[in-house]
């Protein structure tokens, strides 16, 4: 019985390990998809910048 006992605490402890590790993963990589879409944001937000204040200084040579 204590052998028995022994090997479901071993098991219930790995699966808690692992679905630890799954959130811990789960967690970075939604860490880097936020981090890929504001940089992307801010790339698009520069390049429209650009687009504007280039489109002013053709609006002032005309």
């Amino acid at each position: 019985m204590k052998t028995q006992t022994q090997d479901l605490i071993v098991r219930l402890t790995t699966a808690a390990s692992v679905a630890m590790l799954m959130l811990v993963t789960l967690q970075g990589i939604g860490n880097v998809s936020q981090h890929r879409i504001e940089r992307s944001l801010a790339q698009d937000a520069a390049h429209a910048a650009t687009v504007q204040l280039a489109h002013a200084a053709n609006q002032q040579q005309a």
